[in-house]
């Protein structure tokens, strides 16, 4: 069942035994690996114009290849973050050389302050929440952009999701479910898409959002900045 991915015991039990290995990546990895390969997450960074020094939230990290390939190429302010306690316990120890933070946690409820990150990187982690229903997705997505940076922070994405899906939600979370931002209302986030491969039978979308410095009409006093 598809909603078993929005689920800690199904995450902490796969990585227990060792159901994605010693290392797995959705998508695709942090470099690409050949010549058929659709590109990696440090074209995406580059292309975005991340530097090193931007503090940077890696979202449902699992045992991706990233977050080493995010340290050997330079960026040392980065927070791992996955829902999983057994997953973030091993990368924390594969990669204790690194002075990289390794967190657990729930993208629907982060325990960051407001404005913390200057990019958040996700290939996959929102899909996952989305199978549990919009109203998660929405949620993760409110708090996605609380906690980035005003008017120069970056979500960058890759989802299974096209535009058609996904844009929507990305723009409007800060609205009721039945609501959409109109043409002159404020969006929670600003995106640009792009399909990153060619395969027809999986192909997946990057994403590279702009959260906005404000988005008026948010009742939650706790995300009033939003």
């Amino acid at each position: 069942e598809l909603s078993q991915y929005s689920r800690q015991d199904y995450w902490d039990s796969s990585y227990r035994d060792g159901t994605y290995n010693e290392s797995y990546d959705w998508f695709f990895g942090w470099k690409p690996s050949g010549a058929k390969d659709n590109g990696g997450m440090l074209e995406l960074l580059t292309q975005a114009g991340v530097n090193s020094s931007s503090a940077i939230l890696h979202i449902g990290c699992g045992n991706s290849q990233i977050s080493e390939g995010l340290w050997q190429d330079g960026f040392v302010n980065v927070t791992h973050l996955d829902i999983s306690e057994v997953v973030i316990q091993q990368m924390s120890a594969k990669l204790n050389f690194t002075n990289h933070t390794f967190v657990v946690g729930d993208i629907t409820d982060l325990v960051f302050d407001a404005g913390t990150f200057d990019v958040i990187l996700d290939k996959g982690a929102l899909d996952a929440v989305f199978s549990a229903g919009k109203r998660a997705a929405r949620k993760a997505i409110q708090e996605i952009a609380r906690v980035l940076r005003p008017r120069n922070g970056l979500y960058i994405m890759v989802s299974y999701a096209e535009p058609s899906r996904r844009l929507v939600d990305l723009e409007s979370a800060h609205l009721p479910l039945s609501r959409v931002a109109t043409e002159g209302e404020s969006r929670l986030l600003t995106c640009n898409s792009r399909p990153v491969s060619n395969n027809s039978r999986a192909r997946h979308h990057a994403y590279i959002c702009r959260r906005l410095a404000f988005t008026p009409g948010h009742s939650d006093g706790a995300r009033e900045e939003l």
